[in-house]
């Protein structure tokens, strides 16, 4: 392979080779068809290659929000019942009813509520 010297080191770069001489227009190696966008080339036009993107766009962005979402969510299959108190705990935040925060213990604790805002201790 190429040297690339020692770590840290600099490397000279030849410079870029002459481009290749434009294509014909309507060629296959035409710049301009090069330049347009793939969607616009169907058949179907332009509104059917925008209704497709617009398509995909949603589909991948449902599909992250989908993975957030199961990266986000607190998962305790050994412990059925305090699962539920979490899930019922999160759904409560979601609703903008939040845990209350107590004087008691050295570092701030909170009891959590419900989604029907019923304080859970």
């Amino acid at each position: 392979g190429p040297d690339y010297g020692l770590p840290g080191g600099a490397v000279r770069a030849l410079p870029p080779a002459a481009p290749p001489p434009p294509s014909p227009p309507g060629s296959p190696g035409s710049r301009d068809r090069e330049r347009q966008p793939l969607l616009e080339r169907g058949a179907r036009g332009p509104a059917a290659a925008q209704a497709q993107a617009q398509a995909q766009a949603a589909a991948a962005a449902a599909a992250a929000a989908a993975a957030a979402a199961q990266r986000e969510r607190n998962d305790f299959p050994e412990d059925p019942e305090f699962a539920d108190v979490v899930r019922r705990a999160e759904l409560a935040s979601e609703r903008g009813i939040f845990p209350e925060r107590i004087s008691q213990g050295s570092s701030g604790s909170y009891f959590v509520k419900d989604p029907q805002g019923v304080t859970k201790a």
